[in-house]
């Protein structure tokens, strides 16, 4: 331990990154006391300073790079670091494939006791960028100026951006087209302190086909300018097919209100995944990496291994995109959701592709479960939201004897702390980690599990 830690702060040392840890900070030593680093990368040599001391660690700030990484890039960002959207645009994309594997692996290993497990390489992307179908980007004034942007990490505080590189370049273009309008026609921005102003946030939503779904939520009943609006951002965006104007009325972070009207078009887009079509309204979940995502699925069917004798549960179900593809396979599938919208759309999503052997029930999959007759259930998949499965809801499964178990994971942590529960009764058969979120820390996984 260093001592008098306090006299600590704003000293300069050069240290070494050994490791990252699961935020894509570098890890150094000094002294045996633990130095977080933001920026670094395994194997810089760096002048950092320390800005934060605690008692068993500490965190520094590069002051110089001397000797950097062979796993070091130069962001495309010129906001990277500043933004909170990406965390790792510094690493080079083999290295963050990597970097993730590691994640899953330390995970596994330090939660869950799972030592001998072999997890698969990262599914990594072909083209790591421009990825994201999905975006939502806040407005507000800095300097009097109207600003949109990405909030700085673990703050409120808006970084404007006029380039992202990990959503649609048109995604970008129809922000600041939206910015520069509600300069021209003094439509004023929302102040999250006064809970004054109107334009709150624009979301975008865009499909395979090239066509968008522009969100502008509002703290007011009335769109100003609306009409104007509609016509300059059609006849520039003619790949916009809907505007839905939302209505957020409450003092909240919530970026959507439960209200809204169509002001252009309709509130849908038809997405297509392995050959079946999903009717997307602009609250629906989907996948935000459309590519990424057909890989994820077409695995979760391989294995599986669906067959026209088998019956199947789909857990925390959302759309029912999941459970249509089974669907496609076996004799019958049950999607339970517990967002009323989400089922709503999933058996339009089942009447779209005349899907009849699947069956959608709306409730908590961890009370829903003790409702059903599950003898005959071959497999269950399970995709819960990053705070992982209720303990109820795997003691079903356990209490069954369901034969397998495919968990779809968006948060490692809670995975690991699932499959401690699990391993008991059933035998992780394969782990296979993908890369959804390219230029950030996060990682998903798909986990095959059979009954011990």
């Amino acid at each position: 331990m260093v001592d008098n830690m306090k006299q600590e702060l704003n000293k300069t040392y050069q240290v070494t990154i050994t490791s990252q840890n699961h935020e894509g900070d570098g890890v150094a030593r000094i002294n045996d006391l633990v130095v977080f680093v933001p920026g670094g990368v395994v194997e810089d040599v760096l002048e950092i300073k320390i800005t934060k001391v605690y008692k068993n660690y500490m965190f520094g700030k590069i002051k110089q790079i001397i000797t950097p990484s062979k796993y070091r890039i130069k962001p495309l960002c010129p906001i990277f670091g500043l933004c909170g959207g990406c965390e790792i645009m510094h690493y080079n994309y083999q290295y963050q494939l990597q970097f993730k594997k590691q994640l899953v692996i330390d995970a596994l290993t330090r939660i869950a006791g799972l030592n001998d497990i072999e997890v698969c390489d990262v599914v990594g992307m072909d083209e790591p960028y421009y990825y994201r179908n999905k975006v939502q980007v806040p407005f507000g004034k800095i300097k009097n100026q109207v600003v949109c942007g990405f909030y700085k990490k673990n703050s409120h505080e808006i970084i404007p951006f006029n380039e992202c590189y990990i959503q649609p370049k048109c995604s970008t273009e129809i922000v600041k087209f939206i910015r520069d309008f509600a300069k021209e026609n003094n439509i004023s921005i929302y102040n999250e302190q006064t809970h004054e102003g109107i334009l709150r946030h624009v979301m975008i939503r865009s499909n395979s086909f090239n066509q968008y779904m522009v969100t502008i939520v509002t703290n007011s009943i009335d769109l100003p300018s609306e009409q104007k609006l509609i016509k300059k951002l059609t006849n520039t965006f003619p790949e916009i097919v809907s505007i839905v104007h939302n209505i957020n009325l409450a003092k909240t972070n919530v970026i959507l209100g439960t209200k809204y009207r169509v002001i252009f078009g309709k509130d849908e887009l038809i997405e297509e995944i392995l050959g079946l079509k999903f009717l997307i309204n602009h609250q629906s979940f989907l996948q935000v990496n459309y590519k990424q995502t057909l890989k994820m699925y077409q695995t979760v069917i391989d294995l599986l291994k669906p067959t026209k004798d088998d019956v199947y549960i789909d857990a925390f179900c959302g759309v029912g995109t999941i459970s249509l593809l089974l669907a496609k396979y076996a004799k019958k599938v049950y999607g339970i959701e517990i967002v009323k919208e989400a089922i709503d759309s999933a058996n339009r999503n089942k009447r779209l592709n005349m899907m009849d052997n699947s069956e959608f029930i709306l409730g908590k999959s961890e009370e829903e479960i003790y409702k059903m007759n599950l003898d005959n259930v071959s497999g269950i998949v399970v995709d819960p939201p990053r705070k992982g499965c209720e303990q109820t809801f795997l003691e079903r499964i356990i209490e069954t004897k369901i034969p397998k178990i495919v968990y779809v994971s968006c948060n490692v942590s809670t995975l690991a702390r699932d499959l401690k529960v699990l391993k008991d009764y059933y035998r992780v058969e394969k782990v296979v980690p993908f890369d959804l979120f390219s230029q950030t820390a996060h990682v998903e996984c798909v986990v095959l599990m059979s009954r011990l």
